[in-house]
């Protein structure tokens, strides 16, 4: 298997709105964009087309399998956002999402040091299957807040997990392409 992340300077505006066309299909886009911000195809583009947002499309043997993208990209941290598009097997998924975690924790910035030594994600708490993926590609759960993210469809405040990886929790090796687990 061969996995690739492909930066957002070679995807043309076209890949971004089937990227969220494909999101969409999969049933995905709601938990995903839970703050309602993200509506249409122009709303992705413009986040993703930001110079403070750092996106990926996710490919696995030449197929699109998702997206990741960081944001806050601070004195070597940076928070994160996943969304898988369900067109692999779940193994398939946990193992590119392992690929694109390991990669951006090891990856050196102009041999000076890493890019990113700390990544944090925060996953709505109710969106338990989320919760239990994190764990499975590299993240520790540090605590739930409550009150932590906006849910569009319910127009309230609602507990997040907040969740972190470091190379400690994200070893080299996955960044092979094929790591069993």
């Amino acid at each position: 298997m061969k996995y690739a992340m492909t930066y957002k300077a070679s995807l043309r505006d076209t890949d971004l709105y089937e990227l969220f066309d494909r999101l969409g299909d999969a049933g995905r886009r709601e938990n995903t964009f839970h703050d309602g911000w993200i509506r249409k195809h122009h709303d992705f583009r413009d986040l993703v087309r930001r110079d403070d947002v750092h996106f990926w499309a996710l490919n696995g043997d030449g197929n699109q399998w998702g997206m990741f993208w960081i944001t806050d990209l601070r004195h070597g941290a940076a928070n994160i956002h996943f969304a898988m598009l369900g067109s692999a097997h779940p193994v398939s998924e946990v193992r590119i999402a392992r690929f694109a975690v390991a990669s951006l924790l090891h990856r050196m910035k102009d041999g000076k040091g890493f890019l990113v030594d700390f990544l944090h994600g925060t996953t709505p708490a109710r969106n338990e299957a989320a919760c239990r993926w994190i764990r499975k590609v590299g993240f520790m759960p540090v605590g739930e807040v409550p009150g932590a993210v906006w849910m569009a469809d319910t127009e309230r405040l609602e507990p997040a997990l907040i969740s972190c990886a470091t190379r400690e929790t994200a070893p080299e090796d996955w960044i092979r392409s094929a790591v069993p687990f």
